[in-house]
């Protein structure tokens, strides 16, 4: 049994069961394992064990095991284990490379850029964690690194096809991507930062850390400036300006129930995600299968950025192209073409000989053929 003492008159004291494990305990497969208070609702994380293994708390759910903002605690040690409690708080959750995703609706920003290589060198990466939660973010951080093992290290690991997937996945949930490219040639080369930063780098969703003495990051800044994407030469202005391009995004998400599902999917409706865009069913398809392909970034239609228009209609093909079935692929541009919807979006519209419906269509045809093909606006066919 263990006692550990906050430091300070007023803080709690939280006692924990600790008993010998055998060659692989708990703590080892899970060493940032967190517990919540029940009687002060203050939250404890377990930082440094050795050779142990940690009984369930009273009120800690499996929910409450991410590390988060952390605080120095005092600890009594009865029982010749070594062990660390820090306070912490509940808004941000760090995700770290092969862990889930979290989809829970709070906004995610991913670190790009390089990893040290195997015993040269720190990573840049706690630094830009803790400032971010200086700043006041709040929300997830997906960190491609493995989580820091019990001495505080990060254990590093090549990639591989399960890294890569990992890495896609995330970058793609993300609210915005933190870019930030401390290059040294010897190091932390960052190849596989190019590659990342040349698919994002005109998202829309990309903030661009490049400090005076890296080498190799010209091309990155001339690409970022032809964006208009900001560039800062130090960890605190790139997490400054990551957080001003969240509020900007989070504004826009407010403002467009497109923006909303594609970016949080509160409601669970993306039946398909892809880096660029997400499918969804329309709220009254007019086929069997009928899907709108909906660009993360906000365009209002396809004549506003012919990127992100190429981008989704090559996603609508793909999606179309696994169907295996006739088709119509629609989008609009403007009110006298029936657009109402000022996000920019592609209607896959699974085609029949016997179907029925014409274009543009009248919201009743989804119900079969022999409805009437009166015209009508996208007002009804585009509604989530």
């Amino acid at each position: 049994m263990i006692t550990v003492a906050l430091a300070g008159e007023a803080a709690p004291t939280i006692t924990l069961n600790l008993r010998p494990a055998h060659a692989k305990s708990r703590m080892d497969r899970h060493p940032h394992l967190e517990s919540p208070d029940t009687a002060t609702g203050q939250h404890y994380r377990l930082v440094e064990v050795a050779s142990c293994d940690l009984e369930r708390h009273p009120g800690m759910s499996d929910s409450d095991q991410r590390p988060t903002d952390l605080h120095p605690a005092n600890v009594a040690d009865g029982a010749g284990v070594g062990v660390a409690l820090i306070a912490t708080t509940r808004t941000t959750d760090v995700v770290y490379a092969r862990q889930p995703l979290i989809h829970d609706g709070r906004p995610s920003v991913f670190l790009v850029g390089p990893t040290p290589q195997a015993d040269r060198g720190g990573s840049w990466r706690p630094d830009a964690i803790a400032e971010l939660t200086r700043q006041g973010f709040e929300g997830i951080i997906y960190s491609p690194e493995q989580e820091p093992d019990l001495t505080g290290c990060t254990p590093f690991r090549e990639n591989d096809p399960d890294q890569l997937e990992w890495d896609h996945a995330a970058l793609a949930e993300a609210t915005v991507i933190l870019a930030h490219v401390p290059r040294d040639l010897t190091t932390m080369p960052a190849m596989t930062t190019n590659i990342e930063w040349g698919m994002w780098w005109d998202s829309g969703k990309i903030v661009l850390g490049s400090p005076t003495d890296a080498p190799g990051n010209h091309y990155l800044e001339w690409t970022a400036a032809r964006a208009g994407v900001p560039i800062s030469r130090d960890i605190k202005g790139v997490a400054r300006d990551t957080l001003t391009l969240l509020a900007a995004r989070l504004r826009q998400v407010q403002e467009c129930s497109f923006c909303r599902i594609a970016s949080f999917d509160p409601q669970g409706q993306v039946l398909h995600r892809s880096a660029r865009s997400v499918v969804i069913e329309p709220r009254n398809p007019v086929t069997p299968g009928h899907r709108l392909v909906i660009p993360v970034q906000h365009v209002a239609d396809a004549t506003t950025d012919p990127a992100v228009t190429g981008q989704t209609m090559k996603d609508a093909a793909a999606y179309a192209a696994t169907l295996g079935h006739d088709c119509n692929i629609v989008t609009s541009v403007g009110a006298a073409a029936t657009q109402t919807a000022f996000h920019l979006h592609a209607h896959v519209v699974p085609r029949s000989p016997r179907d029925g419906l014409r274009l543009p269509w009248d919201a009743r045809q989804g119900e079969g053929p022999t409805c009437s093909a009166t015209p009508v606006s996208e007002t009804a066919r585009n509604q989530p």
